[in-house]
């Protein structure tokens, strides 16, 4: 699984935000760190909006940010560790 906050964009900052997510961890990974990722993940959703609800953003911004989140996931599918087995 990739990091569900990689990128340093803040769930507050983008209206996108993509993961990837496989059917086998990798080796000696923790088997709850994926969940783990998540909960926390959504935790910090959830502490960002409250103290900062998403801008209505214009479609120019809105597609800028498709383009960020596209770049984001190309890299870690790029990454030699996500194409293992």
């Amino acid at each position: 699984m990739s990091h569900p906050l990689a990128g340093s964009m803040k769930p507050n900052q983008t209206p996108f935000k993509s993961i990837v997510l496989g059917t086998e961890s990798l080796e000696g990974a923790n088997e709850f760190r994926d969940l783990e990722l998540i909960e926390e993940s959504i935790e910090a959703y959830y502490k960002f909006m409250k103290n900062r609800p998403l801008p209505r953003w214009s479609e120019k911004s809105t597609e800028d940010f498709r383009i960020i989140d596209l770049s984001l996931m190309e890299s870690v599918m790029s990454n030699p560790i996500m194409n293992r087995r």
